[in-house]
């Protein structure tokens, strides 16, 4: 699956993030049908009704999260607040399964209705 880029409106300056950064968003749904989000590098996870919405919510809560961080006077990479090397490597194994066309046993089943959107962070920050 190629890798999907969308418009989002954002309150951040366009000068504060760097030229050609970018955030990683996974979406997934869950067992329950909800899909699930998380930006991995700024540890934030969203939900919503459908993809889009999970996209969409995981969003609005990092452009929440990086305008704080705006307030408070801290750079793009302060921002930054990466999820544990146990949760990424579990992340990373799920998507190697899923590259492979199999699923790794876990204590929880999901569907294997993943997507993955790679969003250009200057799109984000567009006002």
């Amino acid at each position: 699956m190629e890798p999907a880029t969308m418009q989002f409106e954002s309150r951040l300056p366009r000068d504060w993030m760097p030229d050609g950064a970018s955030v990683l968003v996974l979406v997934r749904m869950n067992d329950e049908g909800v899909w699930e989000s998380i930006v991995p590098d700024f540890n934030i996870a969203g939900r919503g009704d459908s993809a889009n919405d999970g996209l969409v919510n995981a969003l609005e809560l990092l452009d929440d999260y990086l305008s704080l961080c705006v307030a408070e006077g801290k750079s793009f990479a302060e921002a930054q607040r990466p999820v544990s090397v146990g949760f990424r490597f579990s992340i990373l194994s799920e998507l190697l399964a899923l590259a492979a066309g199999r699923k790794i046993p876990r204590r929880r089943q999901r569907a294997r209705r993943d997507c993955e959107y790679k969003i250009p962070l200057r799109l984000v920050g567009v006002a």
